[in-house]
């Protein structure tokens, strides 16, 4: 008995700790010296063994990176791919649904070992101390913080007198999983500049779905920037192109895409575009061949509207409320023979059986 209610309190102070548990955000490195992908990271502090199953980390463009690790102490979550915006960026911390930290909006330009760090209740722009104390007791970069935390303090020089206008474009029909599609881009009103795009399609879960054929003609993920994709100031217009990530094949349906627009070398975008956009399914039949809508001139007849034959790489196609009157034919043989065609087709051997019949009969009657 004794054991029995030393175990019920054992857990219940294990239950205790574990509320009263500190669990935070730490730590973010937003823009690292060198190239940002594979090199961002965030930290997390707990003061006691924390188990992050069902645990979550969802950053501005509601993208979200799955934890399943315990630890105690600080935990580094190293990217490996660019998750973090430069720019209007923000972390959030979430068990389950629930939200447990969460950093303010924050910016990063420098390009340095400098990071943002937790230090009692306020967000500062610090030298980086992965895995270590933050050093809150630097304050030197106080005036780096303000101008940091605030994106409109230094936005007043990159405005024109003419808003940049984002115009996209795409054929509906072109926009299918497993294929790789087309967006057009206009932009009005560029000033003579490089410019950079960023083009990403996102689920009703605003989880990001598609890949971007890059600059250097790879497939990359869409949360990269194209590189002077625009050049010239005015109008411009250009083209990308994209595709789903495997990973997400059976993907149909609703989703949204979303464009922003940078200057080259410079971490603030300046004009971001929505639009919502539609994934048709890339339908595969049993043979392991595509099935597409047909398009009989403007009318489009589906599987169920259709019969399909194929012979020899050649698809003849009739419509099943005229199946009855017509026959597809190839220049070796018929494929398909109607009512009509049949009773045309064995009306002579018909009418010779009668032939027969009636010379037997003659036969008989003269004997």
């Amino acid at each position: 008995m004794k054991k029995w209610i030393a175990g019920l309190l054992l857990i219940g102070l294990l239950l205790i700790s574990l509320v009263n548990a500190e669990v935070r955000i730490n730590e973010v490195e937003l823009n690292p010296y060198g190239s940002d992908t594979g090199n961002e990271w965030i930290e997390l502090y707990s003061d006691s063994l924390i188990n992050l199953e069902s645990w979550k980390l969802v950053n501005t463009d509601n993208e979200i990176i799955p934890l399943n690790q315990s630890f105690s102490g600080y935990k580094i979550i190293n990217l490996e791919e660019q998750w973090l915006d430069n720019e209007n960026e923000s972390v959030i911390l979430y068990n389950g649904d629930s939200l447990i930290s969460i950093t303010p909006v924050l910016r990063d330009n420098n390009n340095d070992n400098r990071t943002w760090n937790y230090c009692n209740g306020v967000w500062l722009f610090l030298s980086s101390t992965p895995g270590l104390i933050n050093a809150c007791s630097q304050s030197n970069n106080q005036s780096d913080n303000t101008n940091q935390t605030n994106p409109n303090l230094n936005n007043t020089n990159n405005s024109s007198n003419l808003e940049i206008s984002l115009i996209l474009d795409w054929d509906d029909e072109d926009i299918v999983n497993g294929k790789t599609f087309e967006i057009t881009i206009k932009a009005e009103n560029l000033e003579n500049k490089n410019y950079d795009i960023k083009v990403g399609i996102y689920d009703e879960d605003n989880r990001l779905i598609s890949q971007t054929y890059d600059e250097n003609e790879k497939w990359v993920s869409s949360s990269e920037y194209y590189n002077e994709f625009f050049s010239g100031s005015g109008s411009v217009e250009e083209h990308i192109k994209l595709r789903i990530k495997e990973s997400y094949r059976d993907f149909k349906g609703d989703a949204v895409i979303i464009v922003r627009l940078r200057e080259t070398g410079s971490a603030v975008y300046k004009k971001e575009k929505k639009e919502d956009i539609e994934i048709l399914k890339n339908r595969i039949n049993e043979d392991g061949n595509q099935e597409n809508l047909i398009s009989n001139g403007p009318e489009i007849i589906n599987k169920q509207e259709a019969k399909i034959i194929e012979s020899e790489n050649i698809i003849y196609l009739t419509k099943s409320k005229n199946l009855e009157t017509e026959s597809i034919k190839t220049n070796k043989n018929t494929i398909y023979k109607s009512k009509n065609e049949l009773i045309k087709t064995y009306s002579i051997y018909f009418f010779a059986f009668l032939l027969v019949v009636l010379c037997v009969l003659l036969v008989f009657i003269r004997i």
